[in-house]
């Protein structure tokens, strides 16, 4: 009988478990639809499967000069939005045509998609497309936006144009607000305005470019001036709907640049140009901006726009959402590894909330770290901003430090990405814990700057105005941003931080703090220590005509500039000895060596037409259909042929090279290509998913089937029903426990055991256990020194193999030198899914590892995501050690996820090539694919194939018509015999065509028939 404590743990589980396979729901989402009329669309976002996080993109993004930085993040991101989104996009698309679907954007910075549409999409969206793992509401709600004269002068903004001779001019400020006044005079000429939406290419917006056309191919209808992501339209003057904030946008625009006749006042950076994101009503809205100012070339994002902690009420009182702090981190990691800055308000809840008191996405963390920061963790784009007004004294803000852990960050049960480990709403941070005051977390906000400082307002209320707040403070921080990157061109947001904050006048307590940050930002300052510690690089390109426009101009470390129409070029340079590239299409590169030890150096540079040379690209391992990215100022495509080979014309200089998928790392390598190295080998790397898990202080690690080398997957069925072999069904049920005599003796951490313990729960205890019924039903991560101690666990759950269907069987026999243990079709307790998988215990006299210890293997034939609950791996006796594989769908970083054909190898030898495959054959001589079996089936039936070498196999199903019916295998084999089990419950009865593919070739088609 269940314990209570069980029952009461499982039915709350249950509330939020959704149907196998079901994507998770966030804690808004019901009452988000049950608040909305009856027919009428509801706003999500989906997330999908397999997102790239800062790990996978910043270590490159951060190598490349800066347009290729972005050219690089832009692809990899829609790269694999489009791996894992296509269908659902197909889907979308279909549903809009039919009416269904209002709004549909893709969210390729998020992995992502933001759909409104009928309640009906979210069932269909769980019950059919597994890629979706997590869906959340996305309200519409009264965001309280968070409200240069004396403080432009503080900064000394006036001084800082003059002295340096630089306003802003060439940098273009993303605004994210609630729109602008679009044709006040204040805002003539400071507009940035689409050249791809320009048509006839006048810089000008006139009656021939309002043509409704996607000119430019971004998705976006005469998008001139930006765009409006809430209402997804053109129109981005300011929002009406912020009622108590009418004319904010306009207000906190006009602190960046503006013209402020007759206003008695000036901007920051009235040189630069404002690109409108108008997006404060919905925080989809907010991440969609930030992923059109990266697409469009924003170097700046100024957000006077918040999402608090107060935001967290429940309908009907309260917004529907708290802030997805984590989304709002994803996003700003992505727009560092883009190139930009971005400045934001801290929200002006002055009273302390510890670590929740700063608002999204100013708690996230900054562009780089200091000696001062008491924790060194992750970066992002964010500089976050309090607020000080003309007598000095700190005006509204918020104070830190911020957290990014589960325990600080998960408090309210209706916050998103706060799910198990392994889950699609898992909480992916632990960098800056604070719990409780026990540790520092991470220090916020940045900067302080001036508020309450003279504005434009809208026409409709008069001329000039007045902005408070952080809202009022942030445009001074974003303004100076482009100040900065108007002196340096070249300067990447890392420096530009650097430099904003350690300029900054100390205010508060002494040195950085969590009330002021470093103190009150002074551009001027930034602008002298830049001075101070960078060399100013000039002068003249040619080439075989003259001077040259828009040459490349780049060293390591720093933003690239381009030459002008008098071939002129300025690049600022941090102290050092730098190669300075200069490149352009057509011509051979030139690199020039610089001391740079401060002041100016002067440099003409002639760039000479080379002969072209043609490059050859040879991946090891050679893989046919492998693409490869070529970055140079531009961005080419390439794919390998049947000898991995791929080949293209270039000039004289540097070119970088993107390739490498799983199993193998994605990778980078930069190539000065000349007519004696022309011939470039990219040796392909494995990713730690091709080493095992482990070692523990025993010599254990568990092999799977993409480590070195592979753990093969032979799945051997003893379930005679199911025309196996002739296994005995073992009369266990619940939580029960099943003692079972070896015919051999077994080592297991050095002690030899006659005896093994079968547990209904997934997990064998060599010798003797007595079921304990309060707590075998709980997997525990390993090691634990709770019960059970010393075991192996295939999948430790809470399973039920009573319940029709299921059963566990074991498996001997005398000359097979190994025992069987398989848990069939077992369904898990509160019935989300079933499994079926097998432990195989073989005789060490036979299969034997360096230390005495049997060899194990687990292996997978059926796996349901439904089940929320498991621990895979083996413990120790004394529960003080052990090797986990996984927890709670939490794998280590070295383990493949369980799936249907996995296999897993259990030994202490630490190559393994004795027993990988304990039933070695010989390698086949050419590919064969053989007919599954059983044919007909229902459901289940097994294909099997041959290799002769490590390739690429795509095994799939399609319909009489052609259609693409499932994807039973798409990856990388081995050489050697392979076997893949195939679920068929979600296909209809019919004939099918299963179609085996190496590199894109066909070897053979096999006619199956389902029959249910």
């Amino acid at each position: 009988m269940k314990s209570l404590a069980k029952l009461l743990i499982l039915a709350a589980a249950a509330l939020l478990a959704a149907t196998a396979w079901a994507a998770e729901h966030a804690p808004n989402l019901d009452e988000l639809v049950a608040s909305t009329e009856a027919g009428q669309p509801v706003p999500l976002v989906l997330f999908l499967d397999n997102r790239l996080t800062m790990d996978d993109i910043y270590p490159v993004a951060v190598s490349l000069p800066m347009d290729a930085r972005r050219e690089y993040v832009v692809q990899t991101l829609q790269s694999r939005f489009k791996e894992m989104g296509s269908r659902v996009m197909d889907y979308l698309e279909t549903e809009k045509k039919n009416g269904h679907v209002t709004l549909l954007r893709p969210l390729w910075i998020l992995n992502a998609v933001r759909v409104t549409g009928t309640a009906d999409l979210i069932s269909a969206l769980d019950s059919g497309f597994p890629e979706v793992t997590y869906i959340a509401g996305n309200p519409d709600h009264e965001n309280t936006l968070d409200n240069a004269g004396w403080g432009v002068r503080d900064m000394q903004a006036p001084q800082f144009w003059t002295d340096f001779g630089a306003d802003g001019s060439g940098v273009i400020v993303g605004h994210k607000d609630a729109g602008l006044d679009l044709f006040h005079p204040g805002f003539a000429g400071h507009l940035w305005i689409n050249p791809g939406e320009d048509v006839n290419h006048d810089g000008a917006v006139t009656a021939a470019d309002s043509n409704g056309v996607d000119d430019d191919g971004d998705g976006y209808v005469d998008d001139f001036w930006g765009w409006g992501f809430d209402q997804d339209n053109n129109d981005i003057r300011d929002n009406p709907r912020a009622s108590q904030n009418y004319g904010h946008g306009t207000k906190t625009a006009s602190v960046i640049s503006a013209n402020f006749t007759p206003c008695d006042t000036v901007s920051v950076a009235p040189g630069a140009k404002i690109m409108e994101l108008s997006a404060f009503l919905s925080q989809a809205a907010f991440w969609e901006a930030s992923q059109y100012a990266i697409l469009k070339g924003a170097q700046v994002i100024s957000s006077s726009v918040s999402y608090k902690q107060s935001d967290c009420q429940a309908y009907p009182t309260g917004a529907l959402d708290c802030p997805n702090r984590v989304a709002h981190r994803i996003v700003c990691e992505m727009e560092l590894a883009a190139g930009l800055i971005h400045a934001n308000s801290t929200g002006n809840q002055l009273s302390p909330n510890v670590p929740l008191s700063l608002a999204a996405p100013s708690d996230c963390p900054p562009p780089a770290m200091t000696p001062s920061h008491p924790i060194h963790g992750g970066l992002s784009s964010i500089i976050g901003v309090n607020a000080y007004s003309s007598s000095g004294g700190l005006s509204s803000g918020a104070f830190g430090p911020s957290a990014w852990s589960r325990e600080d960050l998960c408090v309210d049960p209706r916050m998103a990405f706060c799910g198990p480990p392994g889950h699609g709403n898992s909480f992916p941070y632990n960098d800056y814990p604070y719990h409780h005051g026990e540790q520092r977390g991470l220090s916020k906000p940045d900067i302080t700057a001036p508020t309450i400082t003279p504005s434009l307002a809208m026409r409709s209320q008069g001329s000039c105005s007045s902005i408070s707040g952080t809202s009022g403070a942030t445009p001074h921080v974003g303004g100076a941003c482009a100040l900065i990157y108007s002196k340096f061109p070249g300067i990447t947001p890392e420096a530009a931080y650097l430099l904003i904050v350690n300029s900054a006048v100390d205010a508060g307590a002494a040195g950085f703090d969590t009330v002021w940050g470093f103190g009150k930002i002074r551009p001027y300052g930034a602008a002298t220590l830049g001075v101070a510690q960078m060399t100013l690089l000039s002068g003249t390109v040619s080439g075989p005509n003259g001077p040259l426009a828009d040459v490349r101009v780049s060293a390591e470390g720093t933003n690239p500039v381009f030459s002008g129409t008098s071939g002129n070029y300025s690049l600022w340079l941090q102290s050092g000895t730098h190669n300075v590239r200069f490149e352009k299409e057509g011509l051979s590169d030139s690199v020039i060596s610089v001391n740079a030890a401060g002041g100016t150096i002067t440099q003409n540079v002639t760039l000479i037409t080379g002969p072209a040379i043609t490059v050859t690209l040879q991946l090891n391992p050679a893989m046919e259909g492998a693409g490869i990215t070529v970055l140079k100022l531009s961005e080419t495509m390439l794919t390998t042929d049947v000898s991995g080979v791929a080949s293209f014309e270039a000039h004289r200089g540097l070119y970088r090279f993107v390739f490498g998928e799983l199993p193998y790392r994605r990778d980078t390598l930069a190539v000065v290509i000349t007519p004696e190295n022309h011939a470039i080998t990219l040796n392909l790397l494995l990713s730690p998913r091709t080493q095992p898990t482990g070692p523990d202080s025993a010599g254990y690690f568990i092999y799977d089937n993409f480590d070195t080398p592979a753990a093969a997957f032979d799945w051997v069925e003893i379930n005679p029903n199911a025309g196996g072999l002739p296994g005995q069904q073992v009369n266990t049920g619940g939580d029960g426990v099943i003692p079972q005599t070896l015919p051999f003796m077994f080592r297991f951490y050095g002690t030899d055991y006659s005896q093994i313990s079968i547990s209904a729960n997934g997990f064998i205890v060599p010798g003797t256990y007595t079921a304990n019924l309060d707590s075998d039903w709980a997997p525990q991560p390993i090691p634990s020194t709770l019960r059970p101690n010393g075991y192996m666990a295939p999948w430790w759950a809470d399973w039920e193999p009573q319940h029709p269907g299921g059963r566990v069987l074991y498996y001997s026999q005398a000359d097979s030198h190994r025992v069987i243990v398989e848990w069939f079709n077992v369904e898990n307790y509160d019935s989300t899914g079933r499994a079926t998988f097998q432990a195989i215990l073989y005789d060490p006299h036979f299969v034997s590892s360096p230390t005495g210890d049997g060899v194990i293997r687990f292996q997978y034939n059926q796996v349901s995501r439904g089940i929320r609950y498991m621990t895979i791996g083996l413990e120790k006796p004394s529960g003080t050690d052990g090797v986990q594989y996984g927890f709670q769908w939490n794998f280590d970083t070295h383990a493949a996820p369980i799936a249907a054909g996995r296999s897993l190898l259990i030994t202490s030898d630490t190559l393994a090539t004795n027993v990988a495959d304990p039933s070695p054959h010989a390698l086949p001589e050419e590919y064969v694919f053989n007919q599954n079996y059983p044919n007909p089936f229902n459901p289940t039936t097994t294909f099997s194939w041959s290799a002769p070498r490590t390739t690429t196999i795509r095994l799939a199903l399609y319909d009489v018509l052609g259609r693409e019916a499932a994807v039973i295998f798409d990856g990388v084999c081995p050489a050697g015999v392979h076997t893949q089990s195939f679920d068929a419950t979600r296909l209809t009865t019919g004939v099918y065509f299963a179609r085996l593919e190496t590199q894109g070739h066909a070897i053979a088609v096999r006619k199956v028939l389902l029959l249910k």
